[in-house]
C-alpha cells in the first residue's frame, strides 16, 4: 500500500475531526508543516488522508523506532476535535504491496478473534485491494487499514472511508 514501509516498526494514528468547512484549510496547513518540518531521525514517512464525508482529517505516520505517541500537527495540535495520537504495531497484512489504492477504509476492532476474521475476510471483498492490521500498544484494540479501488459503500463495516493519501514524502 501506499502508507506501507516495510522498514517501520511502528506506526501513530492521528483522527482530527476538524468538520466539513475547515478540512480542505487543515490539510493545506498541515502540508505546508510538513514542507518546512525538519523531521526526526527515526520518521520514515507521513501521509495525511481527509475523511470522504469532509468531517475529518486522519494523520499516519511511520517509524523506525517505538516511537513516542507524537502529534504531526505540532504544538497547536489539530483543528478541531482529537483525541490524540495513538501508536500502533503492524500485526498482519494481505494483499499486494504494488497495488495503489484509491480509498482506504478505517475500521475498529475490539479483540483479536474480530481483528483476525477482518483481515482473513479481506481478500474476498470486492474492490478491495489491500488491508493491515494493527494493534494498539496501549491493548486498547485493533485497528484494520483497507485499501479500495472505489469508496466503501457495500456495507462493510468502517468507522471512517478515507481518500488517498495527500503524502509530503518519504525517508529512503
Amino acid at each position: 500500500m501506499i502508507i506501507y514501509d516495510i522498514g517501520a516498526k511502528s506506526v501513530q494514528v492521528e483522527l482530527a475531526h476538524t468538520g466539513g468547512d475547515w478540512q480542505r484549510a487543515a490539510v493545506a496547513a498541515w502540508v505546508s508543516r510538513w514542507r518546512r518540518q525538519q523531521w526526526p531521525a527515526d520518521l520514515l514517512g507521513v501521509a495525511c488522508l481527509p475523511s470522504l464525508d469532509g468531517a475529518s482529517v486522519l494523520t499516519w505516520s511511520q517509524w523506525a523506532t517505538d516511537a513516542e505517541p507524537w502529534s504531526l500537527w505540532g504544538l497547536d495540535g489539530p483543528p478541531g476535535y482529537s483525541s490524540g495520537p495513538r501508536t500502533y504495531h503492524r500485526l498482519g497484512r494481505v494483499g499486494s504491496r504494488s497495488a495503489a489504492p484509491g480509498f482506504f477504509g478505517l475500521t475498529r476492532l475490539g479483540n483479536l478473534g474480530q481483528a483476525r476474521d477482518w483481515l482473513d475476510a479481506l481478500p474476498a471483498r470486492p474492490k478491495a485491494v489491500a488491508g493491515e492490521l494493527y494493534f494498539r500498544e496501549d491493548g486498547r484494540g485493533f485497528l484494520g487499514l483497507s485499501g479500495w479501488r472505489e469508496p466503501v459503500t457495500d456495507g462493510y463495516r468502517v468507522h471512517t472511508a478515507l481518500s488517498a493519501p495527500v503524502s509530503v514524502g518519504h525517508r529512503s
